[in-house]
């Protein structure tokens, strides 16, 4: 008998190789992957955390100006009080002479004739 130049099961041979090499191409790009993955949860996360300092300062915003319309609120009535207090102020003092002679015509009737 004469011997085979090629070996039986040369092509099994083949197969694994190509088995082999199919899966470091698949380890390669599932690292691949992981690597793209990682870093979109970190520009995720990123995103995130600018949009949360975003609305913390838009909160902060809105409180100074609330805080601001608050404080020329009470400005505008503290200047509103003070002058309806200056009219009563004066509308009393004018009436004064006024109430003070109904008074002694009520209390001194036969003098003031």
């Amino acid at each position: 008998m004469s011997v085979p130049k090629t070996l039986p099961f040369g092509g099994a041979l083949k197969a694994v190789q190509q088995i082999e090499h199919a899966a470091r191409e698949r380890d390669q790009a599932r690292q691949a992957a992981n690597t793209e993955l990682a870093s979109a949860q970190e520009a995720a996360e990123k995103l995130l955390a600018d949009a949360r300092e975003a609305a913390r300062r838009l909160d902060q915003q809105r409180r100074d100006n609330l805080l601001a319309q608050a404080e020329e609120d009470a400005r505008t009535i503290r200047t509103n009080a003070a002058t309806m207090a200056a009219t009563i102020r004066e509308q009393t003092t004018a009436a004064l002479p006024l109430l003070l002679d109904q008074l002694m015509a009520l209390l001194l009737p036969d003098e003031r004739r």
